[in-house]
């Protein structure tokens, strides 16, 4: 009976000492960081800028400058979030330099978007990623952007509609309109030898005349090589890197399905694009099977799509807006820039990789050589609510 008195008393021992929330963190004590952006510094090679969450127990605050670790600057527009810069020779020695500054412990846990300035991305993002990558509160599934000129003077843009900017941020690359790329998509990328990457390009954008600095918009595409940025593509040549690359989930188009007619806008509900490489003749020739199925949203034309021609032609119309787009891409990567962010390397070494193994070597001059052949199908499915163009009187509407 002592035994089991004694081994009781032992394990209500323990159970009271590790009894707790020991490692707790209170709100309270945290400066919580919802976006960072880097920069090139001007005294330091690094300069990191943190907008920081005001929670329970903070004032309205004043948001230091971002030219450098020491000045302050005037009064924060918003009084939910400040924002605060420091440089440094690493992100992380940035860092500490911001910490001393703060009253509370930075906290990573909630980052929303990392951005990085234009000149840092072409000098190399590498040696930035690995601090990201190797910190224990860091979201690998935060997104980044890539931006013109000075990455934190973004952060100057008022929020509208949200309560924070990298909201705002992180809800303008959830809606599918542009390319997502995380942190964890970038550690995967850079680790591979010759592997091309490509990172969203967002820029300040004029929501209204009298709201100059209110928003923000996604504009195209970095193109990264080794790290490091080697060119950007406009947004129609996004589009088309988009189509091929099998990441289109919803996107509009407009077409005259007659140049005497009104336009018709059309969204991309499903679209799947499978890209296959061959060798012919100990040449790479790559296929680009592309798929989608339509919904007409609006006829501005007086055609009846109840006519399995006109819907026929409209779907003509939209395979060649397709065609135009991946054209553009190709165009700009395979032939000027001669950068395989095409992804047609890794469809080679699918396809056949003893070749692949003797060849990869020369891949640089084999790559603007390549042959790509497109097989285009749209698919109309539904023409909408209504068949006949509205409001056109029906003896004025075509059937053919």
């Amino acid at each position: 009976m002592g035994k089991i008195i004694r081994r009781a008393f032992i394990v209500l021992l323990c159970t009271a000492l590790v009894s707790g929330c020991w490692d707790r963190k209170e709100v309270n004590d945290l400066a919580i960081i919802v976006g960072a952006t880097i920069d090139k510094g001007i005294e330091e090679p690094v300069l990191l800028s943190l907008l920081l969450m005001v929670t329970s127990g903070g004032g309205g605050g004043q948001s230091m400058s971002t030219e450098s670790e020491g000045n302050m600057g005037g009064q924060s527009s918003s009084q939910s979030e400040i924002l605060v810069s420091a440089e440094g020779e690493t992100v992380a020695d940035a860092l500490s330099k911001v910490q001393v500054k703060l009253s509370r412990k930075v906290f990573w846990g909630h980052n929303r978007v990392i951005l990085f300035g234009e000149e840092v991305a072409k000098e190399g993002l590498e040696e930035h990623i690995d601090f990201f990558v190797r910190h224990p509160e860091t979201r690998l599934r935060t997104f980044t952007f890539v931006t013109k000129g000075k990455a934190n003077v973004l952060f100057e843009t008022e929020p509208v509609l949200e309560q924070s900017r990298a909201e705002m941020l992180r809800e303008l690359i959830e809606l599918d309109i542009g390319m997502r790329v995380s942190l964890k998509e970038l550690m995967n990328e850079f680790g591979q030898e010759g592997k091309i990457t490509v990172m969203p390009w967002v820029e300040q954008s004029k929501l209204t005349p009298n709201l100059p600095n209110h928003g923000y918009r996604l504009n195209g595409l970095a193109v990264f090589s080794g790290g490091k940025m080697e060119a950007k593509l406009s947004q129609e040549e996004s589009r088309g890197l988009m189509w091929i690359q099998d990441e289109i989930k919803q996107a509009m188009v407009t077409v005259r399905p007659d140049e005497n007619e009104g336009p018709v806008s059309m969204i991309h509900l499903r679209a799947k694009t499978d890209m296959q490489a061959k060798i012919e003749n100990n040449r790479p020739v790559v296929y680009l099977n592309i798929r989608s199925e339509d919904d007409v949203l609006q006829n501005a034309s007086k055609l009846s799509l109840l006519k399995e021609p006109i819907v026929k032609q409209l779907e003509k119309k939209a395979e060649e807006d397709i065609a135009y787009y991946i054209d553009l891409a190709i165009q700009k990567l395979q032939k000027e820039e001669q950068t395989d962010a095409l992804g047609f390397g890794n469809a080679v070494l699918r396809a056949d990789p003893k070749w692949w193994k003797k060849n990869k070597n020369k891949w640089e001059e084999i790559f603007p050589t390549v042959e790509v052949r497109k097989d285009i199908k749209v698919y109309v499915r539904r023409q909408g609510m209504v068949k006949q163009p509205t409001a056109v009187p029906k003896e004025e509407v075509k059937e053919e």
